[in-house]
C-alpha cells in the first residue's frame, strides 16, 4: 500500500447544507492506493493522533482472470468488523466504485485516530483506491457505533448529551459516478454473526420514553449473515433522546453505526 498526504492545508471547507459539519479544519486528501490485494483483510488507512477522517468510498480494478469478492471493514482495537455487504468484481473488471451509500447496505464511515479502514478480499490481485478526507479532530463531527455487548432485546446505540442537539449527516458519494456529493446519512446495521438475526425495530426515542410503536423508525425483520440494513434519517434529535435497535442475538459480531454532527453549548 502507498500512502501520501498532501502538504497543502485547506483551513476552511465551506458548508453547503445543514447536513455537513460546518468547517472541516486543516483538511487534507490522502493518497491511499493498494496495487494488489492479499487473500484476507487488507489494511488501507489509519488516521494519526489529532486527526479524524471520513472514508467516502473505494474503487477497485481486477486485473486477474477470475472474480474477486470484497467488502469493507473497520478495525477498532485490533478487531475487524464488517460494515458492508460483499460484492464480486468480475475478471478484468475496471474502475468500479464499491458504493458506500446504502446500495450494499453500507455507509461512508468516520474514522477516529488509531482506527483502520480495511477491505477484505477473496483472492490476490485486486487494486484498490480509497476516497477519504482527513481533518482535525476538533471538528464536531463524530461516529456513534455499537460493536459487542449486544443483548437480546433493545440496545441503545446513542443518547444525545445534555445541552446538545444532533444531526445525522455526512459527505457521501454517488455509486454511478466518481463524484463526491453532499448528503444525509443512514443508521446502518451489519450482521456478521454466521446466522440470521431478527432486527425487529429501530426506534428514535424521545427523552424520558422507551422503545415502542409510537417512536418506531424502521422494522427491518430478519437479516441474513453477511448482510445489513440501512435507512436514512432526515431529522434532528435533542437532549436525552436516544436511538435504539432491538435484536434477538447476543453475538458480538454485529455492528451498527451512524455519523453525526453535534451542536450546542
Amino acid at each position: 500500500m502507498e500512502l501520501e498526504s498532501s502538504q497543502a492545508i485547506i483551513d476552511v471547507f465551506n458548508s453547503l447544507d445543514p447536513f455537513t459539519p460546518g468547517v472541516l479544519r486543516k483538511t487534507v486528501y490522502p493518497r491511499v492506493f493498494l496495487p494488489s490485494s492479499i487473500n484476507g483483510d487488507n489494511d488501507l488507512y489509519t488516521p494519526v493522533t489529532g486527526r479524524k477522517a471520513l472514508v467516502r468510498d473505494y474503487i477497485v480494478t481486477n486485473n486477474t482472470g477470475g472474480g474477486i469478492t470484497h467488502f469493507p471493514k473497520i478495525k477498532i482495537g485490533g478487531t475487524y468488523w464488517q460494515i458492508g455487504q460483499s460484492v464480486t468484481e468480475g475478471a478484468a473488471g475496471l474502475g468500479h466504485n464499491y458504493g458506500l451509500n446504502a446500495i450494499h447496505n453500507a455507509q461512508p464511515i468516520l474514522l477516529n485516530a488509531g482506527e483502520t479502514f480495511a477491505v477484505n478480499t477473496s483472492a490476490l490481485g485486486l487494486t484498490i483506491w480509497l476516497n477519504v478526507v482527513e481533518f482535525a479532530d476538533s471538528v464536531p463531527f463524530f461516529r456513534a457505533d455499537k460493536h459487542g455487548g449486544w443483548i437480546n432485546g433493545a440496545n441503545t446505540l446513542f443518547t444525545v448529551p445534555a445541552n446538545k442537539t444532533l444531526c445525522i449527516g455526512q459527505f457521501t458519494t454517488l455509486a454511478v459516478a466518481n463524484n463526491p456529493q453532499i448528503g444525509i446519512c443512514g443508521i446502518n446495521y451489519m450482521n456478521g454473526t454466521g446466522g440470521s438475526v431478527n432486527l425487529s425495530t429501530i426506534n428514535i426515542v424521545p427523552f424520558g420514553g422507551s422503545p415502542g410503536a409510537s417512536n418506531q423508525f424502521a422494522g427491518p425483520g430478519s437479516i441474513l449473515t453477511g448482510q445489513g440494513f440501512s435507512k436514512f434519517f432526515h431529522g434532528n434529535i435533542g437532549e436525552g433522546d436516544f436511538i435504539s435497535l432491538t435484536v434477538d442475538s447476543t453475538n458480538a459480531q454485529q455492528f451498527a453505526h451512524f455519523n453525526y454532527v453535534l451542536a450546542g453549548e
